[in-house]
């Protein structure tokens, strides 16, 4: 196949013609030495010819050779760049929303450093101590109705997903979490 560039196949192409050409026109005129047809330059006219043909023939194929390892030099280092630009980005392995920043723009970051804290923004999940003599009320798959002081007056609903082992000993309390809908991001 052509693994060149098409000028380059083009000038070797023309340098095999041109080769096998005068190879060919030295073998006839080495015949006609060898029959006493032609003189002795004329067939050493011929075979240097041919000579020099197969020169440019060589010079033809390493040219497309050099051009061939430029072009695989090129590529190394554009997926070295691309490499380096897929390092030098910065992404979370889920979606969610910016909750801390921990490094300014254009400040250098070490490999491993915590550039940013991303929070999972839906559902939320709402972390609630329960008081002891309300925990025959709470059982998983449970909804539960929550209020926020930023907006007075609407009541979000959600779903309890997981309850404690025990009742904390000092608080006597039940540790409980809930899943609340966030799709719109006003939590």
């Amino acid at each position: 196949g052509e693994k060149f560039d098409p000028e380059k196949m083009a000038e070797v192409r023309a340098a095999k013609e041109g080769m096998d050409l005068a190879v060919t026109d030295a073998q006839r005129t080495k015949t006609l030495f060898d029959s006493g047809g032609v003189p002795q330059a004329t067939w050493d006219a011929a075979r240097a010819r041919a000579e020099q043909a197969k020169a440019q023939y060589d010079a033809a194929v390493n040219g497309a050779n050099q051009a061939w390892a430029g072009l695989l030099a090129a590529q190394a280092q554009s997926g070295l760049a691309s490499k380096a630009i897929a390092d030098a980005t910065v992404r979370a392995p889920f979606d969610g929303a910016v909750s801390e920043r921990r490094i300014s723009a254009g400040e250098f970051a070490m490999m491993g450093r915590v550039v940013a804290v991303v929070v999972h923004d839906n559902p939320l999940r709402l972390k609630i101590e329960v008081p002891e003599a309300e925990v025959a009320h709470v059982s998983e798959g449970k909804e539960v109705l929550v209020t926020v002081a930023t907006y007075p007056g609407k009541v979000f609903k959600g779903i309890v997903k997981r309850v404690g082992a025990s009742v904390k000993v000092q608080s006597r309390t039940l540790p409980i979490e809930a899943e609340v809908p966030n799709e719109d991001g006003g939590l």
